[in-house]
């Protein structure tokens, strides 16, 4: 059963902004793994990190509202090339990912197991 959809559309020069200026924004946003990966990147790459964290975790927000995940409770990950997240057990999230060379965006769709 569909428990919402969500979905985030982002520019990326919004993040490279961010990234030049102050780590605040990531400490906030990233959970220690991911900034943990933060870390090995450029400044180039750390703002497309950034943009797709933002947007993933927005929508995943989005489609579980009833919820209020806490987005450094939100851990996000590759498998396969496909992005994950593991949520709760009994919430299955399916992400997706598109870009540009100026906009990421993203949509999850949350469904409720069994």
């Amino acid at each position: 059963m569909v428990v919402g959809i969500g979905i985030d559309v982002v520019q990326l020069k919004r993040f490279l902004t961010l990234v030049e200026t102050s780590d605040c924004f990531a400490k906030r946003l990233l959970t220690n793994n991911e900034l943990n990966s933060y870390w090995k990147l450029n400044n180039n790459q750390r703002a497309n990190f950034l943009a797709v964290h933002w947007t993933l975790k927005e929508a995943i927000y989005k489609a579980t509202s009833h919820i209020k995940p806490l987005f450094t409770k939100l851990e996000i990950y590759k498998l396969n090339n496909q992005y994950r997240c593991e949520f709760i057990q009994n919430i299955n999230l399916l992400l997706s990912v598109s870009y540009t060379n100026c906009h990421v965006s993203a949509i999850c769709l949350a469904q409720q197991n069994g």
